[in-house]
């Protein structure tokens, strides 16, 4: 299977790629092209995508920068917001920052771990063409709702999924031995 710098120096090269396609379909069909800060924007959401499939891996580096950022989120919100003490009735226990930094750690740890639980093994769901296409409609569907521009959720949904599916294809093709790629029915 190509690693982590396969996944993506082959998205780097495949991003210009898909943007003349994506620019020729596009005055075929007569439809907008995107801004051009959302084509600098694709690249980073294609980038990832191409790696995405592997934060099911146990050692993958986008998992463990995933994770920490939740880990932080969840911190956050616990720490301004006090969710679960307000949940929990313990309003007035928690009442010194430091008890609340204690009582938010304490919660991002929690959802770490959770994280670590409900997270599927290495080639499992993930890896499917149905992820791709799920993933797509979550980055068109979470760009829309917050711009309401139809033409930039379109290409960044777009562009997502097709990362997303170059990273399947690459796996299913191909395998990686002492650092060098090999069609994995030429062995």
């Amino acid at each position: 299977m190509p690693n982590f710098n396969t996944h993506v120096n082959v998205a780097v090269f495949v991003y210009p790629i898909i943007v003349v396609m994506y620019e020729f379909f596009s005055k075929f069909f007569d439809y907008p092209l995107p801004h051009k800060k959302i084509i600098g924007i694709g690249f980073l959401f294609f980038w990832i995508s191409a790696d995405l499939p592997d934060i099911d891996h146990i050692h993958s580096l986008l998992r463990k920068v995933f994770k920490y950022f939740f880990v932080s989120i969840i911190f956050y919100f616990e720490f301004t917001r006090g969710y679960i003490i307000r949940l929990l009735n313990l309003d007035t226990l928690f009442y010194s920052f430091s008890m609340k930094a204690f009582d938010a750690l304490l919660v991002g740890l929690l959802a770490g771990r959770l994280f670590e639980i409900i997270t599927p093994k290495h080639r499992g769901p993930l890896h499917s063409i149905w992820s791709s296409f799920i993933y797509g409609l979550f980055v068109f569907g979470g760009y829309y709702s917050l711009f309401h521009i139809v033409k930039n959720a379109l290409f960044l949904g777009i562009i997502s999924t097709i990362g997303y599916i170059l990273h399947l294809a690459l796996d299913k093709f191909l395998y990686e031995k002492n650092g060098k790629l090999f069609l994995k029915n030429g062995r």
